[in-house]
């Protein structure tokens, strides 16, 4: 049971540290989607 929660926890965190990245490599394209919803 707690393995199961560990390993969760762990592949969440690795794919929020992969959207951090993706935000860092690529602002512009966040920023063009954001103007495009206003």
């Amino acid at each position: 049971m707690e393995s199961k929660l560990v390993s969760q926890y762990e592949s969440l965190n690795k794919s929020l540290m992969k959207m951090k990245a993706e935000y860092k490599i690529t602002p512009s394209k966040f920023l063009l989607k954001n103007i495009e919803y206003n």
